[in-house]
């Protein structure tokens, strides 16, 4: 995976092709105007996962987006990147929900070139309209100047790798199958603390032993299209 490379490499697989679902192509616009409406002046962040059968129909839609449409509203592809090879994850910056609006969904043009490459070439989708995730809530190790001498670094050669975490947090945090690694005093009462919990000793390790650093953490929103309920994206 690649930090703003708007241009992913095909790739194959002798995965059986599977008929693509109308959620490919259709906005959840019940769950996506409210939250465009209220973000009408306000950034926000798109992620999208698309899972592909043939990448032949692939680039016309993105070069329309990242040569034509993108620069002329302000959008940026934050990040994007292959998951086991048949899987595309994307984030594009939105400068608010208005030009998103007009520009992507009000667009013909563009709404045209969605759907026939993706009848033509993706057989599933996800999507989420995000915002960033307060950055006093990010561990600060994540967060700090890249590392000039990384403990234990990559070799020569190795190209960058993203991780792509999708999160659903337990309303309660669930520690049966680990009771004899936590103790019962240290146990947290909800997913989220218990994961809060996870990252304060984790960090450590990622940060200054790794050299990993947060690109994005972001608070879901609505579910802007198929219909996975991810609360929290996060991609270091």
């Amino acid at each position: 995976a690649h930090p703003a490379d708007p241009s992913p490499s095909p790739t194959t697989s002798s995965e059986p092709s599977t008929s693509p679902t109308s959620d490919c192509y259709e906005y959840n616009l019940k769950e996506l105007l409210p939250f465009l409406e209220e973000y009408a002046d306000k950034e926000f962040y798109m992620v999208e996962v698309l899972y592909y059968n043939d990448r032949a129909g692939d680039y016309p839609y993105t070069e329309l987006l990242n040569k034509e449409v993108f620069p002329s509203i302000g959008a940026q592809v934050v990040a994007n990147g292959t998951i086991l090879t048949q899987k595309d994850f994307t984030v594009v910056k939105y400068p608010n929900g208005t030009v998103f609006r007009q520009s992507i969904l009000e667009n013909q043009k563009v709404q045209d070139a969605m759907a026939l490459y993706r009848r033509s070439s993706v057989y599933e989708c996800h999507g989420w309209a995000t915002t960033l995730v307060p950055k006093a809530l990010v561990p600060p190790g994540l967060t700090a100047s890249p590392m000039d001498d990384i403990p234990f670094p990559p070799p020569p050669g190795t190209p960058m790798t993203l991780f792509f975490h999708a999160i659903s947090f337990l309303e309660f945090a669930d520690y049966s199958d680990y009771t004899q690694f936590v103790p019962k005093e240290e146990r947290q009462t909800t997913g989220r603390e218990a994961v809060a919990k996870f990252d304060e000793l984790a960090t450590p390790l990622k940060s200054d032993v790794n050299g990993m650093r947060a690109v994005a953490w972001l608070d879901v929103q609505v579910t802007a299209l198929g219909h996975e309920q991810m609360q929290q994206i996060r991609i270091e």
